[in-house]
């Protein structure tokens, strides 16, 4: 017994031949919008992933220009231009 469009009554459900329940319009609806919002959460959990790696790059390089016009500031110093 249930409500379907809107009908409350006693239906009947039907099955696949592999015994799994065949979902109704509704119920498959609201599983899509399920897997819908697993998909964005995973999308964003990877950009978030993307930027963090992004970032630490962009630190890295930073550190390494850093150290970059270091060293050449210590050359110049000793009389080495480049």
């Amino acid at each position: 017994q249930g409500t379907i469009d809107r009908e409350t009554a006693i239906w009947a459900r039907f099955y696949d031949p592999e015994g799994n329940l065949i979902p109704l319009p509704e119920e498959a609806a609201q599983e899509q919008a399920a897997a819908a919002q697993e998909q964005a959460a995973a999308a964003q959990e990877q950009a978030a992933a993307a930027q963090e790696q992004l970032n630490a790059t962009q630190q890295a390089l930073e550190a390494e220009r850093q150290r970059s016009q270091l060293l050449a500031a210590r050359l110049q110093e000793m009389g080495i231009d480049l």
